[in-house]
């Protein structure tokens, strides 16, 4: 391992609402979903001071702790690259300030919905188009029986 890259290990009891099976919907069994966000015409996207609060005000929407964070920036370009980990999520936030364009990736194991969040994005990068998708991951039927699989 690089001596450069510094490697954070914690563990952490979780709460009883943390701690259930997969969800259940429309038939299918999930982890959780993954929000792929696209932001243009974005501003701001080259202030770290902007992005870290991003970060935090999207853990206060989801309702829940932000656990750790970790933001870099890039010169000469002003990129940014950042994540956010929080007991049931994750949010990382990639962005091209000479292109205006913000890549955010959301994991929630959770039964949320990312537009909760589109308003945090959308006031931290001064920006009303937003495109969104979604996928559920580790989606199973819920008749996980052999036969059912095969």
């Amino acid at each position: 391992m690089s001596a450069d890259i510094k490697t954070n290990w914690s563990t952490i009891e979780e709460s009883d609402s943390l701690n259930q099976p997969f969800l259940q919907e429309d038939g299918f069994v999930f982890a959780g979903r993954q929000f792929v966000l696209d932001c243009w015409n974005a501003t701001h996207i080259d202030d770290l001071k902007i992005i870290e609060q991003a970060l935090h005000s999207s853990a206060t929407a989801l309702d829940l702790k932000l656990l750790n964070m970790h933001i870099h920036k890039f010169t000469p370009t002003g990129r940014i690259a950042g994540v956010g980990i929080m007991a049931n999520a994750q949010i990382s936030i990639n962005t091209w300030p000479q292109m205006h364009y913000a890549a955010i990736d959301i994991f929630i194991g959770a039964n949320t919905n990312a537009n909760q969040l589109l308003p945090v994005f959308k006031h931290a990068f001064h920006t009303e188009k937003i495109d969104i998708n979604e996928q559920l991951r580790g989606r199973q039927f819920t008749d996980m029986t052999p036969a059912a699989v095969e």
